[in-house]
């Protein structure tokens, strides 16, 4: 927690300088180092506590007055009372909550699953993976791609001309080779361990955020103006600010997708010695 907290405050400086592909990889470590198995354990001091022995002189009691001594009568006798320690409690809220995080996710991605399987598949007549499978589907507001082992790019069910079909698979292949998809599932898987802390799902969102940045920025690195603007006005025109947990997809909220836009008309070139300090940091 502390760890996110600091580079959050140096997300404001490095935002801008360095490449938001950088920052998708920085938030993506500082996720991953949460769920590693470290163990911080601090030594306190302790006090040490003389003792002294004591000699207690008990009287010896004839055989004759121990016999005259009367047993006890109707002595009460101490009830256990039982105390709940919520320490001990607590892995068991944590576990019930990791659970039903991960319940909720894998419902609705089983749910996405069934719907995505009885949708037509379609040729796009456009050179992409033969991995890839497509699908036409009503559900679908705007494009995502789903799956590991058989990855498949979802469109909607709408008329989509030649110069946005181009748009989407320059935006959704960059996900493809980098393997967002999976990361996705990481990032899930960590949230869900972490469903108790603000900070972690504070850094999956802006961690989500760099994905699609980064993605964009990869997208039309090697485009003229004319060709981002179409691809502005693709992203724009399926806009849903519907997003699913466990795919990829183009649609955002107004907020990002306004800065998403200003970073690609503002896209620069990152020098190499710029480069350098990042992989170095």
């Amino acid at each position: 927690s502390v760890a996110i907290l600091v580079f959050a405050a140096i997300n404001k400086l490095t935002d801008g300088r360095f490449s938001p592909k950088w920052h998708y990889y920085m938030w993506l470590i500082l996720l991953i180092i949460t769920i590693l198995p470290v163990k911080i354990h601090i030594d306190l001091p302790q006090k040490s506590i003389e003792t002294q022995e004591v000699i207690l002189d008990i009287p010896q009691m004839s055989q004759s007055e121990v016999t005259d001594v009367a047993p006890p009568q109707n002595i009460p006798v101490p009830t256990e009372k039982h105390t709940i320690n919520i320490t001990q409690c607590l892995p068991f809220m944590w576990a019930a909550g990791f659970v039903l995080m991960l319940i909720s996710r894998l419902s609705g991605w089983l749910i996405l699953i069934s719907k995505v399987g009885k949708c037509p598949e379609i040729d796009i007549n456009m050179p992409i993976s033969s991995r890839i499978r497509v699908k036409k589907c009503s559900f679908c507001p705007s494009p995502v791609l789903i799956g590991i082992v058989r990855p498949t790019l979802v469109l909607p069910d709408i008329q989509l001309d030649e110069i946005k079909l181009k748009s989407i698979l320059a935006h959704e292949m960059v996900h493809f080779r980098r393997g967002d998809v999976m990361v996705k599932w990481l990032v899930m898987f960590i949230k869900s361990v972490h469903w108790y802390n603000p900070l972690v799902h504070f850094a999956a969102a802006k961690c989500d955020e760099y994905c699609e940045i980064s993605c964009d920025m990869e997208a039309v690195r090697d485009m003229d103006r004319a060709s981002e603007t179409a691809y502005m006005m693709t992203i724009l025109s399926l806009a849903s600010g519907k997003n699913y947990a466990l795919g990829t997809g183009m649609s955002e909220n107004g907020k990002i997708l306004k800065r998403r836009f200003a970073m690609i008309k503002n896209k620069k070139t990152i020098s190499r010695k710029t480069r350098f300090i990042s992989l170095v940091c």
